[in-house]
């Protein structure tokens, strides 16, 4: 299941291929020729230094392809990419912060989650709960602490507006015209990179290749980064016959599709169950009989369509543990 889209469209570059410059194209006439978000019609090429750059990848013949991101997607990433932004920058510390919005009101809300989600885990994180204005507030009033990720004050204050301006209609299921869903991806996909790079940047790879931002599973629990099957136990057990949907989000530094693979096994072997192209995407496990057994691990891995992996044959991937039962019969 894939809510975004991609078009294709023709390169008419003279003398600057796929070979040179790395398939950067950076003419005048090509830049003035490719169909882009508005958000960067009026920022420097890629051959002007020291500037904000807007760099077109030539892949494979000549190509490039421009992504629109669905509308109610667009917020809910970059909201989330916000709150890892804040975790990383504050820690726990950020319930002291100028700005914070009111703990009891999230308390709050927490608690109207839990009642009505009587069938799902809900999160102990208070900042789960915030939403764009508290973010935005939190990033405004402390602009010292989030300067190294976003740069300019201004200009990021124009992208959370952008965001702020459509966030009601989109909660509220109202059409967005078409120009103003390229407006609210633009804006997203740019404060997501942002984001992106500032959290890698001790970790050059994050430039090349798409990694993913969350997997959340029918219960509610997110994926674990790394392979221990004691760490990452799911508290609820599974019985044979159980349908479980895994929903993913990542990103790619150059807007290429990703492809999702899930994959279950035990410590001796592994069988892939689901494939999935797009983001956000869906894997579903139906569980079986051959599954059953303790510790039984689930991985999610990504991957873009690029020519190169960041680990051979994957960018990334999330894990997940579950105890799988019996048949009651057996």
């Amino acid at each position: 299941m894939s809510h975004a889209r991609s078009t294709v469209c023709g390169s008419t570059a003279d003398g600057m291929g796929a070979g040179e410059g790395g398939g950067l194209r950076s003419d005048r006439e090509t830049y003035d020729s490719v169909p882009r978000n508005p958000l960067t019609s009026d920022r420097k090429i890629a051959d002007e230094p020291h500037e904000t750059s807007v760099r077109y990848m030539a892949p494979r013949e000549q190509r490039c392809y421009v992504s629109i991101t669905e509308p109610t997607l667009a917020v809910q990433t970059v909201e989330t990419a916000l709150r890892e932004l804040i975790r990383r920058v504050f820690g726990p510390d950020w319930t002291t912060q100028r700005g914070a919005p009111d703990l009891e009101r999230l308390r709050e809300k927490q608690e109207e989650d839990r009642k009505r989600r009587d069938g799902a885990i809900v999160t102990d994180d208070l900042l789960t709960y915030t939403e764009l204005y508290s973010l935005t507030q939190l990033i405004e009033k402390n602009w010292d602490s989030f300067k190294p990720a976003f740069g300019d004050l201004a200009r990021t204050k124009v992208f959370l507006g952008i965001l702020a301006d459509f966030r009601n209609p989109v909660a509220h299921s109202r059409e967005l015209l078409p120009f103003e869903r390229e407006l609210l991806s633009g804006a997203s996909g740019q404060l997501r990179n942002q984001v992106s790079l500032f959290l890698s940047r001790d970790d050059g790879p994050h430039r090349y290749y798409s990694s993913i931002e969350s997997v959340t599973d029918s219960f509610g629990h997110s994926a674990g980064d790394s392979y221990d099957a004691d760490l990452h136990v799911r508290p609820t057990r599974l019985n044979v016959g159980d349908r479980i949907a895994f929903q993913c989000v990542g990103i790619d530094p150059r807007g290429r599709e990703l492809t999702w693979r899930l994959e279950v096994g035990t410590s001796f072997d592994k069988i892939e169950i689901a494939t999935a192209t797009g983001v956000p995407a869906e894997l579903v496990w139906e569980v079986g009989v051959t599954h059953v057994g303790e510790k039984r691990w689930v991985r999610i891995s990504v991957e873009h369509d690029g020519g190169f992996q960041r680990r051979g044959s994957y960018d990334d991937e999330r894990f997940y543990t579950y105890h799988v039962n019996p048949p009651l019969d057996s």
